[in-house]
């Protein structure tokens, strides 16, 4: 298996490529710490996995996302952060991502993320899936304020435990398309909804 680790930071460069020589199967490592060489890296390289950071320098992380995916959609991406935020795991998986983890995880999770994206199913750290699944079992206001509709909200709860988007489709009797068309909905709405808010505080701060 080939990795490429795209992290700015030399010291989390080097914890992720400590951990991951833990994993029997890789054999190829490569490194880019911005964007623009880890769009070159991808040119030029048919990797297995990228790890990603959410913040990475010269390249949009989601930009560099959707150039990983087309065009090397056999890829698989993980993206990461420093600290755990329900909005970027949000984000990477509605954009795609096959998982989300942050920069601090330990060997033994990383493996078991590794291990559960390249046999094709979604991986978040369990501090940000627990606190996913509290959320949208709680908080119906949530729901509401996105002005989200009630399959939008089933695929985004599914999406959010970690099921890929065949799987949801399979278990919505719905077509693959239906479902990426609803995901792209709900990054709509949610994006929408943040930039509203945006408005209100400058207008209150006005």
């Amino acid at each position: 298996m080939k990795i490429l680790i795209c992290e700015t930071i030399g010291v989390y460069r080097e914890s992720l490529k400590k951990s991951a020589q833990q994993i029997n199967n890789i054999t190829f490592f490569a490194e880019a710490a911005d964007g623009n060489f880890a769009t070159m890296l991808v040119n030029q390289i048919s990797f297995d996995l990228v790890l990603l950071d959410f913040s990475i320098p010269g390249v949009n992380s989601i930009k560099l996302l959707k150039f990983i995916q087309k065009n090397s959609p056999s890829t698989k991406v993980i993206m990461m952060s420093l600290c755990a935020q329900k909005q970027l795991a949000l984000r990477a998986l509605l954009n795609g991502a096959s998982g989300y983890i942050t920069k601090e995880i330990d060997a033994d999770d990383l493996k078991i993320a590794v291990n559960s994206v390249m046999e094709g199913r979604k991986y978040i750290s369990k501090l940000v899936a627990d606190s996913f699944a509290q959320q949208f079992n709680t908080n119906y206001d949530w729901l509401q304020s996105n002005n989200l509709l009630p399959n939008e909200f089933e695929v985004l709860i599914r999406l959010a435990n970690g099921n890929t988007v065949q799987a949801i489709a399979r278990e919505l009797l719905l077509t693959v398309d239906n479902i990426n068309n609803i995901r792209h909905m709900i990054e709509s709405k949610i994006a929408n909804n943040r930039k509203s808010i945006l408005l209100n505080d400058v207008a209150n701060i006005a």
